[in-house]
């Protein structure tokens, strides 16, 4: 599982301004993405579910999307076409400020070569059916 917004900028760069500018972005009902993203949750959820012994190891990776301009293209081009609609429906001066503000939360994970290095937190979970 990917670990929650805070561990995975890579998501939380993007979805924390989009939904600020489109607040029904992520439509009500829909699971939160990062439901599982921490050990707490992810164990309580599958505990529940039956299982034993559960244990669950913690990783770090990076990913490197490239420039500014390749993350937000490649975020655009496999985006759900109904979410990409809904960010057709802004000006063309709130889809800027928009990306502006995206672009200020990718800054802490740009490089100097303008390359973004985000880290990524992986949860992997093992666990026994009785």
């Amino acid at each position: 599982m990917h670990g929650n917004k805070d561990t995975v900028p890579y998501f939380s760069s993007i979805l924390d301004v989009v939904e600020k500018f489109i607040p029904d972005y992520v439509p009500q009902g829909t699971p939160n993405l990062d439901r599982f993203g921490t050990s707490s949750n992810l164990k309580k959820t599958i505990s529940a579910s039956g299982f034993i012994d559960i244990r669950i190891q913690e990783y770090t990776f990076t990913y490197r999307p490239g420039t500014f301009s390749d993350y937000w293209q490649n975020y655009l081009k496999y985006l759900a076409k109904p979410l990409r609609e809904k960010i057709k429906t802004l000006s063309a001066e709130q889809r800027r400020k928009m990306k502006d503000q995206i672009k200020q939360n990718t800054l802490p994970h740009t490089k100097k070569s303008g390359q973004i290095v985000f880290p990524w937190k992986i949860l992997i979970l093992t666990a026994k059916k009785p």
